[in-house]
């Protein structure tokens, strides 16, 4: 069966509660809907998000090079990632271990998501 809508949290970050947690199945869209989250800060505010997973193994390569690339392929008639895509258009992503840099055609770059091991978190140093 083919889905044409992914979750999202937008009805969940109206709320403006200090912590949003989500429970819920594999593969129904919780990481896209953070991709998804992270270009829009980006674009609309110039925020760098922040990605967090449990183990230094769960941010491998693939993913790690990878990062954005559903959103910008998915089949999908959703505004705002649409919006998304004409804003990031020619853009070029690098990953490495630190994060996502963002490259655009006019020459500006910078980090637009940073990642962060839990089980390291407490070895890092606060800046």
């Amino acid at each position: 069966m083919k889905f044409k809508t992914y979750f999202t949290a937008r009805h969940i970050l109206k709320r403006k509660g200090l912590f949003n947690l989500v429970l819920s199945d594999r593969s129904d869209g919780k990481s896209v809907d953070c991709y998804v989250r992270i270009l829009e800060d980006y674009m609309l505010f110039k925020y760098i998000g922040i990605y967090c997973r449990r183990f230094k193994d769960d941010l491998t390569p693939t993913i790690i090079n990878n990062f954005f690339n559903k959103v910008f392929t998915i089949e999908t008639d959703d505004p705002a990632i649409l919006t998304i895509r004409e804003y990031y258009k020619g853009a070029v992503f690098t990953g490495n271990r630190t994060g996502v840099k963002v490259k655009f055609p006019n020459g500006e770059s910078d980090y637009i998501v940073f990642f962060i091991v839990l089980s390291i978190g407490s070895r890092l140093k606060s800046t």
